[in-house]
């Protein structure tokens, strides 16, 4: 750059003073201005205006006062300082919106790579919960089914050979058929815990809050300030599974004693709190592994409501705050 200012200089100085190379100045000033900086573009600015003032004496031009050179001076310093000042200021724009498009870029690639890691993990949810309910239906309800053919199988044989059979040959059929009818209830309840009623939110965190009590250490009570009746299925779900995430965390991580699911509701909100006394999560909650806080999140986002999760002094507290269009109170 500064090899082409010399060189328009040497044209300024050749050509004499009758001709202005004012306008080419601007070239090697300009690309300064772009790629220098603005410091070099001011050194070349007030280069060009010597080499101008320079080329022009060298020249033989003569001037009328000895104030017309200065003039001419000032006003050249002057145009070429805003051209540059004006370019300073567009490369300036230019490089906040590279830094913005470059941030916004960023943060959509770790939305991609998150939203990809939350697909994988609902996915690998859900398939644990098939091969879940596969293994239930093969242990529990299939084995049972098979006692319970073999019974009857007997009992044919005893009527078959006329032989007449004990009461309690028929008692013990009756009685195996009933218990694969409640094997098959639980595990149509895994499959849909919520009834398809208003009730239904507040029959299926009850069942939650007593099977955790049964199966686990901790205690887990369900309080119900007041009857909430929610009339939306989706939501109802949705709501759902995210306390049974919940009170799954605080079980498996908390090391806690108790657990207490909170469903209240307000003028426009209906609250759902998960709160135990464990440990509680990092400092940093954004260093917690785990898909679990990402997958109760997306459920809240799926329905519209604000999720938190709280850091206590003793525990940790999961809130869900959702519009109350569809709920109902009741004292």
């Amino acid at each position: 750059m500064f090899s082409l200012l010399l060189f328009v200089a040497a044209l300024d100085y050749a050509t004499g003073f009758e001709m202005q190379f004012s306008a080419f100045y601007l070239l090697p000033i300009g690309l300064a201005a772009w790629y220098r900086g603005w410091k070099q573009a001011g050194v070349f600015s007030l280069l060009a205006v010597m080499f101008s003032l320079v080329g022009d004496l060298a020249s033989g031009i003569q001037f009328s006062s000895h104030l017309v050179p200065w003039w001419n001076v000032i006003i050249a310093t002057g145009f070429y300082f805003t051209v540059v000042l004006m370019l300073h200021r567009l490369r300036e724009a230019q490089l906040h919106l590279e830094t913005r498009v470059a941030d916004r870029t960023s943060a959509l690639q770790a939305e991609v790579h998150k939203r990809e890691n939350l697909e994988h993990a609902l996915i690998e949810a859900s398939e644990s919960e098939q091969r879940r309910i596969g293994h239930d239906l093969h242990d529990s309800l299939c084995q049972h089914l098979t006692g319970a053919a073999l019974a009857a199988q007997v009992l044919h044989s005893k009527i078959e050979s006329g032989a007449k059979p004990e009461p309690r040959d028929s008692e013990q059929v009756v009685r195996l058929v009933e218990e694969g009818i409640d094997l098959s209830r639980s595990i149509a309840r895994g499959l849909a815990p919520v009834e398809m009623d208003a009730q239904g939110i507040t029959a299926a965190l009850r069942a939650l809050a007593e099977r955790t009590t049964a199966n686990t250490p901790l205690l887990c009570e369900l309080r119900l300030p007041q009857l909430v009746l929610l009339n939306d299925t989706h939501t109802t779900t949705h709501l759902f599974r995210i306390a049974q995430e919940a009170v799954r965390n605080a079980v498996k991580h908390s090391r806690g004693k108790h657990i207490a699911i909170t469903l209240t509701q307000e003028t426009a909100h209906m609250i759902m709190s998960i709160e135990d006394d464990g440990e509680g999560l990092p400092a940093d909650i954004s260093s917690a592994t785990g898909m679990g806080l990402h997958i109760m999140c997306h459920r809240a986002s799926l329905i519209g409501a604000d999720f938190q999760v709280k850091r206590l002094p003793r525990g940790t507290c999961v809130t869900v705050r959702t519009a109350a269009e569809s709920a109902e109170t009741h004292d």
